[in-house]
């Protein structure tokens, strides 16, 4: 049975004007190996990356005496990589790029999101024959009982969950 340790820092800003959200977070882990085993010893674990960061800039803008809202967004992810995957070779480091746009019913509560992920169809592979899926398009539809949404495409990400919408559908190849 392999010990190991781990230290995790997140660091995450939040930037809020009118109309304008920048939103960013950093991550730091410290996985290191603790086996008896004096080759991998204090190396950093497999598949267990040092940094990742993640940042994203959204555009709202209300229209016809703001009784529906447009948005657009963008998003970009990096993952430094892992080159101690010896057994598995070298797991190289990943860029996803990401954008989509809504539209906000106010007064229904209603929510049409398109978006994108991995629109630069990068095709690394986070696990030995197993590579992220390529450029993937969603189409969702949300409703929330609370007609005063702060942002359209707060919950519009294909990785995050909102309780009121319909499942995404991917619509591009994978």
């Amino acid at each position: 049975m392999k010990k190991f340790s781990s230290l995790a820092s997140v660091w995450a800003a939040k930037e809020r004007a009118i109309r304008k959200t920048l939103a960013a977070q950093a991550t730091l882990t410290d996985a290191r190996d603790r086996s008896a085993v004096l080759a991998a010893r204090d190396q950093q674990l497999v598949f267990h990356p040092c940094y990742r960061g993640y940042a994203r800039a959204e555009w709202r803008q209300p229209l016809a005496r703001e009784t529906f809202a447009v948005g657009v967004f963008a998003d970009v992810d990096a993952t430094a990589g892992n080159h101690r995957a010896v057994v598995y070779g070298d797991i190289p480091p990943q860029v996803l790029l990401g954008a989509g746009l809504s539209l906000e019913h106010a007064s229904s509560g209603l929510r049409l999101v398109a978006s994108g992920a991995n629109l630069a169809d990068d095709r690394t592979q986070t696990f030995p024959d197993y590579p992220i899926p390529g450029r993937t398009l969603f189409l969702s539809l949300g409703w929330s009982s609370s007609s005063s949404s702060s942002s359209p495409s707060s919950s519009s990400s294909p990785s995050s969950s909102s309780s009121s919408s319909v499942s995404p559908s991917p619509l591009a190849k994978n």
